[in-house]
């Protein structure tokens, strides 16, 4: 009798578990916030661009790997979360000229880049949590110092990938009316697409190449990080750092991630930079 008992009581877990697996995925597969998916068709595409696509994954090369000679311990534990939430201030953001150049940070990784007469914004994230669920997650340690109605026109949102961090459905979905051009790692399409942000103007981009607009050459170059929204399916689209340059500037703007032979590959093809913007921790 008790034999059956435990049986029963394990057929009953076994149950429940298989419940909550069925759950979690209707779920994922029905919130959109959790992204698209790629495609047979996509696959061959991205098989076709990027070298580091190799059995439908994006990985990060091994001729760029450095043995890591740091540690990983913290300076210190201490204070790792603001005892409340830290001050910032409202930026004044003003038109620029096409020889002008300025940067306005918002927190996190998301800034304002104006150069070539244009405003340039990356990883836009406006929201209080980077997360999928609205009151779970990582929360800001201090407000947006600007609403998104506050933004200029913005001629182009660069994203380096697709954590919630960097990613911010709600943010996208608000900018969308002020956007003219999105310019993403491959893969990082397909969610905007489902979140209906019109494909015309979105360019999906591997590693090495370039899209030039008036002037204004976007380069999509190497980072050292990973992608994933769902929990599962690491690095089904791609990560990237970017190169911004016209006839007056060069920027390096890092994304996410660690350090790694790429840095020493991007300088050589790129030369100089008059400004690099290096992703340092993942504060909001």
């Amino acid at each position: 009798m008790q034999k059956k008992k435990l049986v029963k009581i394990a057929l009953r877990i076994l149950e429940i578990i298989i419940a909550i697996i069925i759950l979690v995925t209707v779920f994922i597969n029905i919130n959109p916030i959790f992204g698209g998916r790629i495609s047979k068709e996509d696959k061959s595409d991205y098989e076709k661009r990027a070298e580091n696509y190799v059995n439908g994954r994006f990985i990060y090369p091994s001729e760029y790997e450095i043995k890591n000679e740091f540690t990983d311990d913290p300076v210190s534990k201490k204070e790792k979360v603001p005892k409340g939430v830290l001050p910032s201030a409202n930026p004044s953001i003003s038109k620029t000229s096409k020889e002008e150049f300025a940067v306005t940070w918002f927190g996190h990784s998301s800034l304002l880049i104006q150069m070539n007469g244009m405003n340039i914004l990356i990883d836009p994230m406006f929201s209080e949590r980077s997360s999928p669920i609205s009151f779970m997650g990582p929360k800001r340690f201090s407000k947006p110092p600007i609403k998104i109605e506050e933004l200029p026109e913005i001629d182009i949102v660069i994203i380096s990938h697709d954590h919630y961090d960097h990613l911010d459905m709600k943010s996208i979905k608000e900018l969308d009316s002020k956007v003219s051009k999105y310019i993403v790692p491959l893969g990082v399409n397909k969610h905007l697409e489902r979140w209906k942000i019109d494909k015309s103007k979105i360019q999906d981009m591997a590693w090495w190449e370039e899209f030039e607009v008036d002037g204004l050459t976007i380069a999509c170059t190497p980072a050292r990080h990973f992608s994933n929204r769902k929990g599962f399916n690491i690095n089904r689209t791609l990560y990237a750092s970017w190169v911004l340059k016209n006839e007056n500037y060069q920027v390096y703007e890092s994304g996410d991630g660690g350090f790694g032979g790429h840095f020493k590959e991007i300088r050589e093809r790129y030369g100089d930079f008059d400004i690099a913007i290096m992703e340092m921790d993942s504060i909001i």
